[in-house]
């Protein structure tokens, strides 16, 4: 059965040696569940996986996409590239936001690579009775990023990207606890304020966020195998130029891929590709 301890230095999380490479019966599987449910992000350190054990280790927390229909791996020469990435949860801007998201250290530079963690839970709980009781009550709207190194809202919201409108503080779908529902790379605005009273509060909120007792920095070494909550946790990393190995192997716990949720999105849009620029968004009919 998986024993798990916390991370070192970490305000999160806990890790653990067991091999995933094996199936897992029923008590190694509860044993996975609970951790998760507790810690939201679990480290099993010195994994050799494929691709299919990988989907099948995290098949204890739910319905793992088949390869193709979401990213299977990201390296600083593919997928994402090496830009830095500001923090966000996958698919926040749609309906049906992942609920599990792993990574598996294929080939990294020992220590020379990390992906930051932010606990929105945590954060949630720093807020005053009133103040969270306010946020479940306000709406955020959450946009697909084309620029995503850094926090970059469009002064006009284009109408071509996917997005979502919930609260700001929203249940866990799981355990029920208290989530602080925004993210720098993601959320434009707070409904019900204008443009400068949201953006103050957003940046109050994003100070509890990305504090530094709140962020985890897990610094890759081969074989490591992350995997975490993405309601509960958002991720991000600094800029990667310079670093010569980053092989991440992903698996992810969902119902529906990005295509199914967003089936009129086009990538190709000229639009799209202006705003990716950093052009303004004019209109619907706006010529590039």
């Amino acid at each position: 059965m998986p024993g798990f301890t916390p991370i070192v230095g970490a305000p999160f999380g806990v890790e653990s040696a067991f091999d995933l490479s094996q199936p897992l019966d029923a008590v190694d599987a509860y044993a996975i569940r609970k951790a998760f449910a507790e810690h939201k992000l679990l480290v099993f350190r010195n994994q050799h996986l494929s691709q299919d054990e990988q989907a099948r280790a995290l098949g204890a927390l739910g319905n793992v996409l088949p390869v193709g229909r979401e990213v299977a791996e990201v390296s600083v020469d593919g997928t994402l590239g090496s830009t830095a990435l500001a923090f966000h949860s996958d698919l926040s801007f749609t309906e049906e936001p992942i609920k599990v998201l792993s990574l598996h250290a294929i080939d990294v530079e020992e220590g020379e690579t990390v992906t930051r963690f932010a606990h929105a839970i945590a954060a949630a709980r720093h807020l005053s009775p009133a103040l969270r009781d306010r946020l479940s009550r306000t709406s955020a709207l959450a946009l697909m990023a084309i620029v995503q190194s850094r926090r970059a809202i469009p002064a006009v919201i284009p109408d071509i990207l996917p997005r979502a409108e919930r609260p700001a503080v929203i249940p866990h779908p799981v355990t029920g606890e208290a989530i602080l529902y925004v993210s720098e790379m993601q959320t434009v605005r707070l409904d019900g304020m204008n443009e400068t009273d949201s953006d103050e509060l957003l940046h109050l909120l994003f100070g509890l966020l990305y504090a530094p007792g709140n962020v985890y920095e897990h610094r890759w070494r081969s074989g490591d195998l992350v995997i975490w909550d993405n309601y509960a946790l958002q991720h991000g990393r600094p800029d990667l130029s310079g670093v010569a190995r980053r092989r991440l192997q992903r698996a992810c716990v969902a119902d529906h891929d990005f295509a199914e949720l967003c089936p009129d999105f086009n990538s190709s849009d000229p639009r799209v590709k202006a705003i990716g620029r950093g052009e303004d968004y004019l209109a619907d009919t706006a010529v590039y």
